[in-house]
This record gives C-alpha cells, sequence and structure tokens, in this order.
C-alpha cells in the first residue's frame, strides 16, 4: 500500500494507518523500507477522532460487529472529506440478503451504507464489477 500512496500521491507529506498493531508495525517497517512519506500508525482499539483529506478503507470494515463499524464510521468517515470503502461481501446481491440482517452480526451492505450516509450526506453506494470478482468460490 505504501508504495501505491507514493506513487499515486507525488506531494503526500504524510499518512495515518489504523489497523491492529502487527499489521501496524509491519506498515511501518515496510514504508521506511521504500521511504514512503512518514506513516502515522493507530491501533484499531484507539479512540480518536481523525481528519483526514482521504479516507480508504479496504475490505476489513464490512467483516466487522456493527458496534465495531459504527465506531469506525464515527471516527474515521465522518471526519474525512472523501472517502472510498471497498467492501468484502460474498452474499448474493440483491434482497433480501443485501438488506436483511436477520441473525446476522455485522451490518448488510444497505446497513453500512446507511450509516456512512448519515456521517456523509454525499456518499454514493457504486454496484460491485461486474467481472465475476465475487464469484471465487
Amino acid at each position: 500500500m505504501a508504495a501505491v500512496v507514493n506513487e499515486v500521491y507525488h506531494n503526500l507529506t504524510s499518512y495515518t494507518v489504523v489497523d491492529i498493531d502487527i499489521v501496524g508495525q509491519l506498515i511501518k517497517l515496510h514504508s521506511s523500507a521504500i521511504g514512503s512519506a512518514p506513516v502515522r500508525i493507530l491501533r484499531a482499539s484507539d479512540r480518536e477522532d481523525v481528519a483526514s483529506d482521504l479516507l480508504i478503507s479496504f475490505f476489513s470494515i464490512s467483516e466487522q460487529k456493527f458496534a465495531v463499524v459504527q465506531q469506525y464510521i464515527e471516527q474515521y468517515a465522518r471526519h474525512a472529506k472523501r472517502g472510498y470503502f471497498q467492501l468484502n461481501y460474498d452474499d448474493h446481491l440483491g434482497c433480501p440478503e443485501i438488506c436483511n440482517s436477520s441473525g446476522r452480526q455485522r451490518p448488510t451492505m444497505m446497513q453500512l451504507f446507511q450509516l456512512v450516509y448519515r456521517a456523509q450526506p454525499t456518499a454514493l453506494l457504486l454496484p460491485p464489477p461486474p467481472c465475476d470478482v465475487y464469484a471465487h468460490h
């Protein structure tokens, strides 16, 4: 990720990564080795609000319990000027699967989008790519 960030954002002066401790340590080591912009590592258990110009969230947010998702959106998405969430849902992409969370501890795709939309009313929900990327089983 650090190499991509450096390649795409040439004028970047720093960036923040939120993850579990071991992943944060690995990211810091790798970004230092490639001469990346300084990276600030926050543990997923940290409770501070983080303002950002761009929030990129890959996959794991869609695998978290509802309370964790709510906290993440309040701490990070609410304070971001722009953002991008890539979700990791293997569910079929039609109702009731994406709309009904009965018996599930994690939010459905629609519930997650509703939480983001409440924090960021300009949010858009885009369809998944048409390349069967989710049909990997």
